[in-house]
């Protein structure tokens, strides 16, 4: 998982800081070698720290008696050499990969079982090479041996210049970073009302480009992209080089570890017995806090770390339009026989004739590539791509999957382009799947039955790259293309470890969006009590300037840590969970059960004279494609009743 280091095998080694900031147990304090001898030098974050490719290898270590590893990094306070481990709390095994109520280990052992992998994976930096033939901008940019990851932040950040260079904190280099998590699908399965109400959660970073599509969309880079989070990821080094500061400033005892643990577990224990309150009641009554709380403490206030959070709904499915990144050599072949039928023949079917032979030469220049790279070709893709950026600091990657019905069925109104060319009426909507479901079943009955090893992924991934008729299709398919998640997922299973991915159910969430989020927040490890101390971090946040030497005073920061909790933030999220002026939330939650009616949500609609009603027959025609794709994911997922009510 993230940030892996090793334990130490005394107090608070001295080694910068992680997750807040270090501290050397020797004499019960801060002693030289740690963050005296004039701050962050002398083994601090100088001399080592960041000129050495981080903040410091190794970083603060969770020790005997306080924050082990594993403790409040991973998934709560784990009871490990006397810290203090949550039982009943967020534990990060709602099922990632099961989305339901089995634990972490148990999913993946029986995902394991069921679709063992091959002995050998290849992934992260070690696809270095072939990330460099597929995108050399992204290589020439991305992080990688040389550029290392600084293991003291949560969010995978690297230094970037020289120590003192403009954009640096106190005197060190200055850094970018890459996204933390990313809510990574899918459209109109209630991914952007998530990504909202993340976003506004007091540790994400706000960034001009935390739903850019850059992954997706072929013609942005890498350098655009990370220069754009250059202020955020200014943002997060800042942070926690203040925390370090006001800790060692504030002369903590590492002695208080453990009752500031315990506190911070305390409270988040009695947000999950909110929770398991509201959840029998529908999810949507109550404050979530109750009170009074345990009084959070600078200790567990200065442990927590901000990070950058990316909600590009379009990085999921990625069918031959967005997965193009990873085939520019079927470009480069397509662009050069494409002008040479321009220029030999003239318009009609001399140049169409021309232009059908231009795709399997395509097509095959795209698999030499892959055979020259020894990759197989379906894995040029996506995943593969971001596994390679990301090495041994893989995203945590959160997947939304709706009915793939009801998901198309709401993007045809969605999207206007759709309803301008087959009508605004359930018959548009019949002409339309009619028109785009048949091109997709012809090239499957081309490449063998949907049974058949690899003409599913040959023509769910590379739709465009089969012919005119394909190339030719309004849109190509795209919506249609969406909704085969099985063939997605696989890959990103493939080039990810299964811990780093939380699949929810659409439905689920939109039943009882409180829960999904603070199952989120579990997984994504934000501490939900920061929200209840929203304004602590506001203040705490601009108080100190951008500046390397305008850390707010400690003196400052004892006044700002003790404004009691409230729940306006709270309020917020909430009501951006669960309300839209539509009304269309309302309506998903009545379809998905929340007001017991268990309608699929395009009748429900129908009844509200929102939408027209879905013909039966085309919505039995729809079945029939996607049923074999969604019992595979149910054997995928190790869970029928993922797809229950998916008719």
């Amino acid at each position: 998982m993230q940030n892996q280091q090793q334990q130490q095998q005394q107090g608070f080694q001295q080694q910068g800081f992680q997750q807040g900031f270090q501290q050397q147990q020797q004499q019960g304090g801060f002693q030289q070698g740690g963050f005296q001898q004039g701050g962050f030098q002398q083994g601090g974050f100088q001399q080592g720290g960041f000129q050495q490719g981080g903040f410091q290898q190794g970083g603060l270590q969770q020790q005997q008696g306080g924050f082990q590893q594993g403790g409040f990094q991973q998934g709560g306070f784990q009871q490990q050499q006397g810290g203090y481990q949550q039982q009943g709390g967020f534990q990060q095994q709602q099922g990632n990969l099961q989305g339901q109520n089995q634990g972490q280990g148990q999913g993946q052992g029986q995902q394991q079982q069921q679709h063992p992998l091959p002995p050998r994976i290849i992934r992260g930096w070690e696809l270095r090479e072939v990330l460099g033939r597929l995108d050399k901008e992204i290589y020439d940019n991305a992080p990688g041996p040389e550029k290392p990851f600084i293991p003291e932040l949560k969010n995978p950040c690297w230094a970037v210049g020289a120590p003192g260079d403009e954009g640096g904190v106190s005197g060190l280099p200055p850094v970018r970073c890459l996204p933390y998590a990313m809510i990574v699908g899918g459209f109109q399965s209630g991914a952007a009302s998530l990504f909202q109400a993340l976003f506004k959660h007091p540790m994400v970073v706000k960034s001009p480009v935390s739903r850019w599509h850059f992954w997706a969309e072929e013609g942005k880079t890498l350098k655009a992209y990370l220069d754009q989070n250059a202020n955020a990821s200014h943002k997060i080094a800042k942070w926690t080089v203040d925390t370090a500061t006001w800790g060692i400033e504030a002369g903590l005892d590492p002695r208080q570890v453990a009752h500031e643990a315990a506190a911070a577990a305390a409270g988040r224990a009695a947000v999950a017995a909110a929770m398991a309150a509201q959840a029998k009641k529908g999810g949507r009554k109550g404050p979530i806090w109750r009170k009074p709380l345990p009084t959070m403490g600078p200790l567990w206030l200065l442990s927590q770390q901000k990070i950058i959070v990316d909600g590009s709904a379009s990085t999921f499915a990625f069918y031959w339009s967005p997965g193009m990144r990873a085939h520019r050599a079927f470009s480069a072949s397509m662009s050069a026989c494409w002008k040479g039928c321009e220029k030999d023949h003239r318009e009609g079917p001399p140049r169409d004739k021309c232009r059908e032979g231009c795709f399997p030469m395509a097509r095959e220049a795209d698999r030499k590539a892959a055979r020259n790279m020894g990759m197989p070709y379906d894995d040029l893709s996506l995943p593969l791509i971001m596994s390679a950026v990301y090495g041994r600091r893989p995203p945590k990657l959160v997947i939304m999957l709706r009915n793939p019905i009801e998901r198309l069925y709401s993007a045809f109104w969605h999207y206007g382009h759709y309803q301008t060319r087959y009508g605004a009426t359930s018959e548009g909507f019949s002409k339309y799947v009619n028109e785009q479901l048949e091109p997709v079943r012809d090239c499957l009955r081309r490449n063998g039955t949907s049974g058949h090893e690899g003409a599913d992924t040959s023509c769910i991934f590379h739709f465009e790259t089969w012919g005119l008729q394909q190339e030719r299709l309004f849109f190509h398919a795209d919506q249609i293309l969406r909704g085969v998640y099985v063939l997605y997922l696989e890959l990103w299973l493939k080039y990810f470890d299964p811990s780093t991915i939380l699949i929810i159910r659409s439905e689920d969430y939109y039943a009882s969006p409180v829960r999904t989020y603070m199952r989120m927040l579990d997984f994504l490890e934000l501490d939900p009590e920061t929200i209840a101390y929203h304004e602590r971090i506001t203040r705490l946040t601009r108080g100190s300037g951008p500046g390397p030497n305008d850390t707010l005073p400690w003196s400052k920061v004892e006044d700002i840590i003790q404004i009691l909790p409230d729940e306006k933030l709270w309020v917020d999220i909430k009501r951006t969970l669960t309300q839209d002026k539509a009304g269309r939330y309302a309506v998903n939650r009545a379809a998905s059960g929340g007001d017991t009616t268990g309608d699929p949500a395009a009748d429900v609609l129908a009844r509200k004279a929102l939408r027209p009603q879905m013909s039966p027959l085309t919505r039995q025609q729809l079945q029939q494609f996607y049923a074999p794709y969604n019992m595979r994911l149910a054997h995928l997922l190790n869970d029928p009743s993922f797809i229950r009510e998916w008719r």
